[in-house]
């Protein structure tokens, strides 16, 4: 489909024979961010909270794209664990609601709020970063952690559970990516300097 597009637009003149890898690679990418949204939509319906899973789509894509954390070295690999981490979140969401108290769901999320601004950003073998990049990326990546702690607590006073939820989901989903790229990202490094 990326390359009928990529097609269509090189036939118009919207860019150059040199770029058309390039644009189609975008297009690629944003044909698998779209099916990725509809997929965790598609799943709110499927474990009977899709509010909850909009509210998540909301914290996470912000976090995520600046926090980075592990990649998959397949598409195949990122949508299979993609699936099963939202999956198993919702499920601790269908769990909890209304069986814990909010206490401890604030226990849970101080550990991870910490991991996320001591951790982030991880990045991986697509994409390494940069000092500078790496020092934008962790303001962002607190900036935006800092926002939806906000938005959290502000949820919780006004019993607004779903933002609650959503957000509680982000922040543990994104702890986890963040530690697992981490250690990937260290043996990565230890491979290298043996060889």
């Amino acid at each position: 489909m990326s390359y009928g597009i990529v097609d269509a637009l090189q036939k118009e003149g919207c860019f150059l024979d040199e770029e058309r890898d390039v644009i189609a690679y975008g297009i690629k990418q944003g044909e698998r961010f779209i099916l990725s949204v509809i997929g965790t939509l598609i799943l709110g319906f499927v474990f009977g909270i899709p509010l909850i899973a909009a509210f998540f789509l909301l914290s996470f894509i912000p976090l995520r794209k600046y926090a980075g954390g592990y990649h998959a070295k397949t598409s195949f690999r990122c949508t299979l664990i993609s699936i099963l981490s939202i999956s198993c979140c919702f499920q601790l969401i269908n769990i909890i609601a209304g069986k814990v108290a909010i206490e401890y769901v604030i226990c849970g999320l101080i550990p991870c709020i910490v991991i996320i601004g001591l951790l982030a950003p991880v990045s991986n073998s697509n994409k390494s970063l940069d000092a500078m990049e790496i020092r934008a990326y962790k303001s962002i990546t607190r900036k935006i952690l800092l926002v939806e702690s906000i938005c959290f607590f502000i949820s919780m006073l006004f019993n607004a559970n779903a933002i609650c939820y959503a957000i509680m989901s982000t922040i543990i989903l994104e702890a986890i990516s963040l530690v697992v790229g981490y250690v990937q990202n260290k043996k990565i490094t230890h491979r290298r300097d043996k060889i």
